[in-house]
């Protein structure tokens, strides 16, 4: 995870980090000193927030993580909030405890351009998503 934390210093500032709910756990705690994700209800769907000059968005716990099933809308819904600029760049961050399908997921993430994920270990990635 710390070398993970390391590698999202190479992330553009200003782009977009966007992340399941497990994944913003950790990122709060490793690399954020600060939350990234929402504790406390009523939940939203997406939490936005700052991380050393990063835009975090992350989403509710009722997204624990990542799913090529819920993937796609999760991105969609992200862009639709944000009304995001195409010339915003957007990075995906996962990481956790618990990862379902994670060779489909990485497989669904080179759909979006996420052709070679930096990986830390076996359920860490960074991956800058190239085509939305």
């Amino acid at each position: 995870m710390l070398q993970a934390a390391r590698a999202l210093e190479g992330v553009p500032r200003g782009a977009i980090l966007f992340t399941d709910y497990q994944s913003g756990l950790l990122l709060s705690y490793y690399h954020c000193k600060d939350k990234v994700v929402q504790f406390d209800p009523p939940f939203q769907d997406l939490m936005q927030s700052t991380c050393a000059g990063l835009h975090v968005v992350s989403t509710s716990p009722r997204l624990w993580i990542f799913e090529p099933g819920t993937f796609p809308k999760a991105l969609a819904g992200m862009q639709r909030e944000l009304g995001r600029n195409s010339e915003t760049r957007v990075w995906i961050f996962q990481a956790g405890w618990l990862v379902n399908d994670e060779p489909l997921m990485r497989k669904q993430l080179g759909n979006y351009g996420c052709e070679t994920p930096q990986s830390f270990g076996e359920n860490i990635l960074l991956c800058e998503l190239k085509s939305q």
